[in-house]
């Protein structure tokens, strides 16, 4: 049965964390479960959508997904919404490409440090062209957070971009 009002939706990151109103979906009844898609990985401030899976609730993505973008079932999208606190925290995957030098790490993680950004993930290789290559995931809790911690890494004078990562 559909309703016109907004129900809120509550999601848990991992087993040792608090249950969270994070995101807000229109027009159900009931519990429904609902994920972040891990293809786009949103994060509050991007505009997100809803798809209704099959038996597994609703996936949120971000409306510029290419899932969503070439989804061939526009009957099985749903509107959602941001409901989430600041302190709330979202994994997002960036890259960097640099001048492989000894101290890029180092001067990567200080300056995500700074910014009091958690590292959840890392991986660094050096490419063809000897340019350093370090992916990470980090947790921000907005995209203006993101935004901040792209602008920074950037600033470093042996950094030559740096990019949000899409699965």
């Amino acid at each position: 049965k559909l309703l016109n009002e907004p129900i809120e939706v509550h999601k848990t990151y991992a087993s040792n964390q608090s249950s969270k109103k994070e995101v807000r979906v229109s027009d159900l009844e009931g519990n429904i479960d609902v994920k972040f898609a891990k293809c786009c990985t949103p994060v509050p401030g991007d505009p997100i959508i809803g798809y209704i899976t099959r038996g597994n609730g609703i996936s949120v993505h971000t409306k510029s997904c290419p899932n969503i973008i070439n989804n061939k079932q526009p009957e099985r999208l749903i509107d959602v919404y941001w409901q989430n606190e600041s302190t709330d925290k979202f994994p997002v995957k960036i890259q960097i490409i640099a001048h492989n030098t000894p101290s890029v790490i180092y001067d990567v993680t200080k300056n995500l440090s700074s910014l009091d950004v958690n590292i959840v993930g890392m991986n660094a290789r050096v490419n063809d062209n000897n340019e350093g290559i370090i992916d990470l995931s980090v947790e921000v809790n907005s995209t203006d957070q993101l935004n901040d911690v792209i602008s920074k890494l950037k600033s470093i004078k042996t950094v030559y971009s740096v990019f949000r990562v899409s699965n």
